[in-house]
């Protein structure tokens, strides 16, 4: 997780470490680890992190996008339905036959 972006809003925003600190109730080298992700922020720190630097999007700043396990394993949506031989009707009984195998996480 990079927080680039939220060192970028506080520049814009001018406030420094040593005022974010004071507004989290840590101390300014608490606050640097998390921002060097040495460690992480609480919910109750990124409520109020967004709420004082007014962030339209904070899960953009705090949150990785990620990709499900499934898609990780198997590929895209689409690949995991062709390759589960899954039809509407299949997927509606909520039935799936499978002939899908892996080898050490890896399609195969």
């Amino acid at each position: 997780m990079s927080f680039d972006k939220l060192k970028g809003k506080m520049t814009e925003r001018h406030v420094s470490q040593e005022k974010l600190a004071k507004v989290l109730g840590i101390t300014v080298q608490a606050l640097n680890a998390k921002l060097n992700g040495r460690s992480q922020f609480t919910l109750e720190e990124v409520v109020k992190i967004s709420e004082h630097l007014k962030l339209d999007n904070p899960v953009d700043i705090f949150f990785n996008p990620s990709v499900s396990k499934m898609q990780q394993v198997f590929g895209s949506e689409e690949e995991v339905v062709t390759r589960a031989n899954l039809t509407p009707t299949k997927i509606a009984n909520g039935y799936a036959e499978c002939d899908v195998r892996l080898v050490a996480g890896q399609k195969k």
